[in-house]
């Protein structure tokens, strides 16, 4: 049975999806995980964090996240009858939707970016105060509802554009630091510092000798501060970041499965495939086919 580790959204056979106005007010439990597609997220109500590009972001009503593919990142929320989590989550392949981007050059390049780009500003604070964001959900939402099955990923596409139009007004993408972002100067916790250690060495070995050399701190406490502040072991979260560049290769290059192993750390080919079939409950070989097909 596979772990719920990393969580692939399947966008094979349906580029698309949107879920509108989800609402949970008991037993959500986050975790590290990761999609093949592009997710935007939306919070109506509801608060907590979110762990994303080696940073905790506070989620609050109005917070507006873009989640790039393969992108590892984890949502706590805390959630009860009195204060619900409720949001829509927009999830889409990018290489389906590209298409409907030509006739508008700048925004084509603003797409691209956001798909691929590094050292994006993601997460905005204060969306959708006046309603427009709202709006167009819910527009599209019903929509969808009502069009024919084959009518249905052009209206998707629509919603597409004009979310990414929305993005850009907002000023997401790379070098343009916003105060609404929540990406101002601030001191990192230990676990924020740990994560963007791990973000360029996780393929390398002795992983955690190496992180307290560099941290000039013990294993024990490294250990316990990270399990309390983000809810995992270092080694769920240096695995769940191995797999997700696995991924990753897996679907862009060529390389075979052993030198994708020995490429993100872990060497043993044995180890790595049972690793990667409990994550996704298929071997990296059926994982590329799968992925080919699409």
């Amino acid at each position: 049975m596979a772990t719920k580790l990393l969580e692939p959204i399947h966008l094979h056979q349906i580029p698309y999806r949107l879920s509108y106005r989800r609402y949970t007010d008991n037993n959500y439990s986050g975790y590290y995980h990761c999609h093949q597609g592009m997710e935007i997220l939306y919070v109506y109500q509801g608060t907590g964090t979110l762990m994303m590009n080696s940073r905790i972001y506070p989620l609050q009503p109005g917070t507006l996240v873009f989640i790039q593919p393969f992108q590892l990142h984890r949502v706590q929320m805390d959630v009860a009858v009195s204060h619900p989590y409720e949001r829509t989550i927009v999830s889409l392949e990018p290489s389906v939707f590209q298409s409907y981007f030509q006739p508008f050059p700048h925004l084509q390049e603003f797409f691209h970016t956001l798909w691929s780009g590094n050292g994006t500003n993601s997460v905005y604070q204060g969306a959708g105060s006046d309603n427009w964001l709202e709006g167009l959900f819910s527009l599209h939402h019903n929509r969808l509802a009502e069009l024919p099955d084959f009518e249905c990923i052009h209206e998707f596409g629509l919603l597409v554009v004009q979310l990414f139009q929305y993005l850009q007004q907002l000023g997401l993408g790379p070098g343009k630091l916003n105060q609404r972002t929540g990406d101002s100067i601030r001191s990192r916790r230990h676990s924020e510092q740990i994560m963007n250690w791990i973000e360029s060495h996780y393929h390398e070995e002795p992983l955690f000798d190496r992180l307290t050399e560099h941290l000039h701190l013990t294993k024990p406490y490294i250990s316990r501060i990270f399990r309390q502040e983000i809810g995992s072991s270092v080694m769920e979260y240096v695995n769940a970041r191995r797999l997700r560049q696995a991924c990753w290769l897996l679907t862009t290059t060529d390389q075979t499965v052993a030198q994708i192993g020995i490429a993100v750390g872990i060497p043993n080919f044995s180890y790595f495939c049972q690793l990667f079939k409990k994550t996704f409950g298929l071997p990296p070989n059926q994982y590329r086919k799968k992925s080919i097909l699409a």
